[in-house]
């Protein structure tokens, strides 16, 4: 077929020309968009999670206390919390 390195390859629910073209229907495209689309939005998202947990390790570095507590109960269980307990005590010991 072409010189696209497309040869040899079975692809699914999509047509390749004699040139070894693949062929999208425009159904196809509409949905290649949409998850192009889906890609991005969570990039975004990742990526200001991301900048949100720079800033709080940038915080924690600063602050004197580098472990805060008071936000620690918004993010663990109750169960969570006795274990986090148990087991810095046992490395205490």
């Amino acid at each position: 077929m072409g010189g696209n390195g497309l040869d040899e390859v079975d692809y699914e629910n999509i047509e390749v020309d004699k040139e070894g073209n693949l062929v999208l229907t425009k159904d196809q495209y509409v949905k290649l968009a949409n998850y192009i689309e889906e890609l991005k939005a969570e990039n975004l998202k990742l990526n200001m999670k991301l900048e949100q947990a720079n800033k709080e390790l940038e915080k924690a570095y600063a602050d004197e206390n580098p472990f805060n507590f008071t936000r620690l109960s918004d993010k663990i269980t109750g169960a969570g919390l006795a274990a986090l307990i148990i087991l810095i005590v046992l490395n205490i010991n």
